[in-house]
Order: C-alpha cells, then structure tokens, then sequence
C-alpha cells in the first residue's frame, strides 16, 4: 500500500533547486484602510525552508501573509517574487479572513438567488474545492487529500452547512488542490477538535517533507510542526525576530516578543475546579431547557432526541468534535435557528414560539461566536460595537447615552482593548475583534453568557485575561456561562457541568452530561 506521505508528496513536486528564492521583502510597508501596518519589513525565505509567523494580536501577521500572497499591496520598499511564484496559482491560502470572504459571498449570492426567484441549493463543497473545474482525481476515493482531511462525507453538503472545523478542513483541500508553489497557513487550527489537529498536523508534516514551503501563522506554541526551521516574530508593527527557529524559540525570545516566559505559552492558564460545582441545583430557575429536541436537515441529522437543562447556578462548557451538531446548539439557544420552533425547547421560562419576540430572547443572552464576527459587516467603530451590544443589533442605529458609552469603555478596559476604541472595527486583527465582541457581549450583563471557542484567534496574553474574565463572570450570580471549546485546558474554573457530545454526522451523536465533582471524584 502506498503510504499517506508519498502519496500527499506527489502533489507539490517542484523542480527548482532547494536554495532558489521564492520570495523577499526589502524595507517594505504595508497599509491597511489608510493606516501603516507594519514598517520597514526585510525577510528572504527559500524553497525548502518551512516557517512560522508569531506575534501578539494586532501585531500585523495575516496583513504581512496576505501580502505574500499578493492581496495587500506594498506602499513602500520592494518585494521581489521568482518566476515559479509567477504561476497561475503560486500560493494555497487558508485563513480566517479567507473563511470569512466565503461565507459572507455565499450568503450574498443566496441573496440574489431569493430575490431572483432561484431557490435553488447553495454552493457544495465539491464545486467549492475544485474551483476552476480541475483536479477531480484528487477528490476521488482513495486519494491521500480526502481521506486524510476526512472530507468525503462533506463533498455533496452546502458550503453553508459546515461547522467552523468543517469548513477549515475544506478550504485546506482548496488550497491543496491547486498544487501551490507556496502554502500559507493562518491559524489553520482555530476550530478544530484534538483528533482534526492531529490529523492536519501530519498532513503539514508530509507536505514540508514532500518539499513543499510552507509558512505556519500561530498563537500556540504546541501547533509549530517539528520541521519548521525559521520563525519571523512580529511586534508593534515590525520584525522582531527573523532567523533560524533553534536559536530563537527560546526563553528570551519569547519573552522579547510576547513579554511572556516560555511556560506561559502552553501552560494551562485556569483549570477545572472542583470547588466550582454547586451543591445541588433541586429548585433552581430553568434557563434553557431542551426536551427530545431533533434537528435535520433533509435525510441528514445533526441532533436527535437530545433532554438538556441549564439551571441558574450552574455553568457549562458543551465539548464534541466537529460536526457533532455543537454550533447547531448554540443557534437553537440563541433564537437563531427555526428549527428551535419545531421542537420543545423553553428559553428563560417561556417555551420557543409562545409569543414572546426574538428580542426578548437576545435580550436576555450574551454571545461571542465566529458566526456573529463573519456577520458583522457594518463600517463603525469598535466602542460602536461594544455599544450595539445594548440593542443587540449588527451596527449601531441609534444614540447611546453617556451611562451606556461609560459602560461600553469600561468593558473594553477591563479586556485591554480600550485603546482600539477609535478605531474601525474591520480594520482590527482577528483577535482583536474577538476581543471587542465579548465586551459586546457582557454590555447588558445577560442571563447567560454563550462563548462560542472564545479563544479562537488570541495570543497567549489575551487568552489568560479571557479567561480570567470568564472565570469572574461565572463566579457571580447575575450571569451563567455557556462555553464551547475544543481546548480543556481553556475550561475556567467556573465551569461546573460538562455536555460531551460524541460521534458525527457519519455515526450518530451520543450525549453524555457530568458535573466537574464527578469528574474529581472518578480521578
């Protein structure tokens, strides 16, 4: 049997010699909506040469990688690219800004669709992945891309219809398709589930081993493949570090760059508490309650016959792999869903579709999510943001009072992020915007509080204080938590019951609910 790695190496086979340059960066500038980004940029990378990107939030890492591919252009200085980078397709991008255009264009051509009076189905991932009509043979049965991204159950399926981790395993199929010179990888593990991780974590490997460059953006030191050779660490908008990765992944590198020891990288910033669970929930108030509840879509199911109850006092975290339906959970919650009308499901006392509007709900429900971050497209400011956060509406249509403009700015202190204020909120880094969200979120201190992988595209620094804001949010008595994450070393100590979801699509979900005690006590 051919192994996995010859196979995934018969992709990107290039004939030029190991030393040629791909490409470099002399004193080069980058400008993002009138602003400088990153100044005086020099960085020469080779073929062969497998590199990681690091750098806090903000620090300007996708504006330089979307650079490199081409999408932002150069105000000053010179970037010189060789005659293999000059092919059709030179480099396979994936990132979250990529996710978002996707999204965002496939929901605009339903759009037209509707209004044209096409009802048709949306894009499907088979189409998608092609592109341009080419490459068939790599989505065949069999071959090392399918099987090894475990997308063939996706293939037939909307674009539309994908989790988080789905859809990223699909744009890296894209990418991969087109047999890319160079392959850009920007936080390509945001939203994946541990077994997704590994799995793409080997294909990385194959392919840096097949000789295929490679450029690896992350937050997390644990994500750098072994065969990374170089690191470029950016901070405040210049190169901070720029060589080879055994001399300066270090201790007194990280520090220099993050202001951060090297433990403090993966080292678990808040974990599980035992003393977090509460002494028994008999008369608490029913937050969410779910009975039976089913969602299908056509012959596919997502949840079946799932009894769930959220009580005052308790707060949760919600763990499965991709594509176990968790999302889908977190829509029905929060009123964004129509299939939660179809199905018993109470909301704050009220059961769903008994009068009460879906404002009556958001009202009640803060949320961060990366649907809500792809959604939000209006032109405003990032305190604008945080103020929306009171009427619950995508972009701000009225005046705030000075008592909600105080609230908003206190919010954005307390998360580190009052300096970007001012600033337009499309303008900000992932991580940055991630952060502007959960201060939109906790604006109206809701009921419940739905975190959506809250630290999905934050640096080190930023993921501690996250945390350690979840974690005094949870502590109090006006508001419960709801977190989804994939990380357990990301669950705070607030966290007092745990919905394991298991299986996917393929095999059925199973549900599974524990208190933290319980956990101890097995342990």
């Amino acid at each position: 049997m051919i192994s996995e790695r010859k196979r995934l190496a018969e992709w990107p086979v290039s004939n030029r010699k190991p030393s040629a340059t791909l490409f470099a960066f002399e004193d080069v500038s980058l400008r993002i909506g009138g602003c400088r980004v990153l100044e005086g940029i020099t960085w020469h990378v080779r073929q062969g040469q497998q590199w990681v990107v690091l750098g806090s939030n903000g620090a300007g890492k996708s504006t330089l990688l979307g650079a490199v591919g081409g999408r932002v252009p150069a105000v000053a200085g010179r970037i010189y690219r060789s005659d293999g980078m000059s092919c059709r397709n030179p480099v396979g991008y994936v990132s979250f800004d990529l996710q978002r255009r996707v999204l965002r264009g496939d929901a605009d051509r339903d759009e037209s669709r509707y209004f044209s009076g096409d009802l048709s189905r949306g894009a499907p991932v088979r189409k998608f992945v092609l592109a341009d009509g080419k490459g068939e043979q790599a989505l065949e049965k069999g071959n090392g891309l399918v099987e090894h991204l475990k997308i063939g159950h996706l293939l037939d399926r909307e674009i539309r219809a994908l989790s988080t981790g789905e859809m990223r395993k699909v744009l890296i199929a894209r990418a991969l398709v087109k047999k890319p010179v160079l392959l850009i990888l920007d936080e390509p593990f945001d939203g994946l589930d541990s077994t997704a991780r590994q799995d793409l974590a080997g294909m990385v490997d194959a392919l840096m081993t097949s000789g295929l460059t490679v450029i690896l953006a992350t937050h997390r030191l644990e994500e750098i493949p072994p065969r990374v050779s170089h690191v470029l660490g950016l901070k405040n908008g210049r190169v901070m570090l720029n060589g080879r990765r055994a001399a300066l992944v270090t201790a007194a590198g990280l520090d220099r760059l993050y202001g951060l020891p090297a433990a403090a990288m993966s080292r678990s910033q808040a974990p599980v508490s035992a003393s977090s669970a509460p002494q028994g929930c008999a008369g608490r108030q029913a937050l969410v309650e779910m009975r039976k509840v089913a969602v299908r879509y056509g012959p596919i199911t997502v949840i079946e016959n799932l009894d769930w109850v959220i009580r005052r006092g308790e707060n949760w975290a919600l763990v499965g792999p991709n594509g176990s339906g968790k999302t889908t959970l977190v829509k029905m919650i929060s009123g964004d869903h129509l299939q939660s009308y179809a199905n018993d499901i109470f909301l704050f006392g009220r059961r769903r579709g008994s009068g009460e509007s879906i404002w009556d709900i958001k009202h009640k429900i803060g949320l961060v999510s990366f649907e809500l971050q792809v959604g939000y497209r209006a032109d405003i400011s990032a305190l604008s943001v945080v103020i929306s956060g009171f009427y619950d509406s995508i972009g701000l249509y009225r005046s705030a009072g000075p008592k909600q403009q105080q609230a908003a700015f206190g919010w954005m202190t307390s998360l580190g992020v009052e300096h970007l204020a001012r600033k337009p909120f499309a303008h900000l880094s992932q991580g940055e915007q991630r952060m502007v969200l959960l201060a939109r979120a906790m604006v109206k201190t809701p009921l419940l509080l739905v975190l959506d992988e809250p630290c999905q595209g934050l640096d080190p620094s930023n993921r501690r204080m996250v945390l350690g804001v979840v974690e005094v949010i949870g502590r109090q008595a006006q508001t419960q938590i709801l977190l989804v994450t994939h990380f357990d070393k990301e669950m705070p100590g607030c966290i007092s019951h745990i919905l394991r979801i298991g299986g996917d699509l393929a095999t059925g979900a199973s549900y599974r609910s524990e208190t933290v005690r319980d956990i101890r006590r097995e342990q």
